[in-house]
């Protein structure tokens, strides 16, 4: 069937700058601020839904007792939350956020797992959602959690409502919902899947570059700060300074993960570094309908640089190269950043937390840019590690509108709660070292989101772009047009099935 079809979407192409739609939500920051005189009763009619339950179904990587909850409070963990990934503090806001809603609207917020969803895309998550609500009818869950290739998918089979059709969310323009991603991810009018500040793993998802300062002292290299300050951090210039440091700590004739370089990462950076240079696998047009923008003058540029990055064996160290050594191999190389042998990390936003205990200094940075003339920084937030939220089209519009009223009651209470927590003590306060970090780390935040040719997979460009670590020098023009083709059809019925779907 064509559902089947697409997905197993395979290439890639299309001309122009990558875009955003003009979804109705869309709005600037200043627009969304919410009026302080305005209260919760100004976005959420106060209603008593007689102890109601909302559940939200959400994706865990790990195995029952392992996994960490995101919209509802961990009561598994020690009294000192020893060893956890998540904050004792965001812990507790999230509690104290779920008690103002409750206690608003007469509800009971409680969330459910998926267990050992490791082969999303397609995993046991996508399944779930497919026998249990899908073709089991359960109305147990309100909103479902999973991972952005499985929302694009879900989307497609018409599992998911459009968040703009619910009345209760306000056309999504209030500030806790996450504006730049619903641009990158709307279907002009239609739009299934959000993130918001309710939750904070698609936040962790963002991608970072993280700088050793000693190293930067010792080698008298320019301020990464300044450099993002006056436009200047590119990826030329992360080139340059990565080419100062190499030096074979172990003497086994090559640079490895137990030698100090200059950057340390994983093939997620020709991702990363591909967002951050203003391209785009598709984006939409200003009918909201898909186009592909894969190969363009300014993206064939971006990928040679991209190229000559990842490809530097003396000064890049990428952790998939050493997936026989250990089944978490960017562990490795978060260690010998910590013991001060790299200059530069990147990773995810989430990774901070593994160097709250390095000796030595380091600095938080955005991905580079492609060039100087470049207006903005662009942060790439990762399909596959990233959730979103939606609401499953099985239920009643009625049922639809309680979640959306929750929903929208959990963003509003988000924000001086687990919004405030997260971002101001958690990650200001616990995981940078200095101010121009947590200036940096407002940057980063507000300029996130996701290449939706990655979300659908078309034509399996995304696997295109990891090539880069690997592919010749200007062949990048070749190894697009052997995909086109097969990709503008995958467009082309995209658009189709979501012309159809309400």
């Amino acid at each position: 069937t064509a559902l089947l079809l697409m997905l197993t979407l395979a290439a890639c192409a299309g001309e122009g700058v990558a875009g955003t739609s003009s979804a109705p939500g869309e709005t600037t920051s200043a627009e969304s601020q919410p009026d302080a005189e305005k209260t919760i009763g100004d976005y959420v009619e106060k209603r008593d839904y007689g102890g109601r339950t909302l559940t939200i179904l959400t994706a865990a990587a790990n195995g029952e007792g392992e996994v960490e909850t995101e919209y509802t409070k961990n009561e598994e963990y020690a009294d000192n939350y020893t060893d956890e990934k998540m904050a004792a503090r965001v812990n507790d806001a999230i509690a104290e956020r779920n008690n103002l809603v409750e206690d608003y609207l007469n509800v009971k917020i409680v969330e459910k797992f998926v267990y050992n969803d490791v082969k999303r895309p397609g995993g046991t998550m996508q399944q779930a959602v497919r026998t249990e609500i899908l073709a089991g009818g359960s109305q147990e869950y309100q909103v479902i959690n999973p991972c952005l290739y499985d929302c694009g998918v879900l989307a497609v089979e018409g599992a998911l409502y459009n968040l703009y059709d619910v009345s209760a969310l306000n056309g999504l323009e209030a500030e806790w919902w996450d504006h730049t991603f619903n641009g990158d991810v709307a279907f002009g009018d239609k739009l299934y899947f959000t993130n918001g500040d309710m939750g904070f793993q698609s936040k962790a998802s963002t991608a970072i570059v993280v700088f050793n300062r000693d190293l930067q002292t010792e080698y008298n290299l320019e301020d990464p700060y300044t450099l993002v300050r006056e436009g200047a951090w590119t990826i030329d210039k992360a080139i340059e300074m990565s080419k100062t440091i190499s030096q074979d700590l172990n003497q086994d004739g090559k640079i490895t993960y137990e030698d100090m370089v200059g950057w340390e990462g994983q093939l997620d950076d020709c991702w990363n570094m591909f967002y951050s240079s203003g391209s785009r696998i598709a984006a939409f047009d200003a009918d909201g309908k898909l186009s592909l923008t894969m190969y363009t003058e300014r993206s064939a540029r971006a990928a040679e640089k991209i190229m000559t990055l990842v490809q530097d064996d003396a000064h890049y160290i990428s952790a998939n190269d050493y997936f026989g050594v250990t089944q978490w191999p960017v562990e490795l190389c978060m260690e010998n950043f910590a013991a001060g042998n790299a200059l530069f990390f990147s990773d995810s936003l989430g990774s901070l937390i593994n160097f709250q205990k390095m000796k030595g200094n380091y600095g938080l940075l955005p991905v580079p840019k492609l060039d100087e003339e470049q207006e903005n920084y662009e942060s790439f937030i990762n399909p596959w590690v990233s959730s979103a939220l939606c609401i499953p089209s099985t239920l009643s519009m009625e049922d639809a509108e309680f979640a959306g009223a929750v929903l929208e009651c959990m963003g509003y209470y988000s924000m001086d709660t687990v919004r405030k927590e997260y971002y101001d003590e958690v990650l200001n306060y616990q995981y940078v070292q200095d101010d121009a970090s947590m200036e940096m780390l407002e940057l980063i935040l507000d300029s996130r989101g996701c290449d939706i040719g990655n979300i659908f997979m078309i034509g399996n460009c995304h696997n295109l772009l990891h090539d880069f670590a690997t592919m010749d020098s200007g062949s990048f023009r070749s190894a697009y047009e052997a995909v086109e083709a097969t990709a503008q059809a995958d467009i082309d019925r995209l658009n189709d099935l979501f012309e159809k779907l309400a």
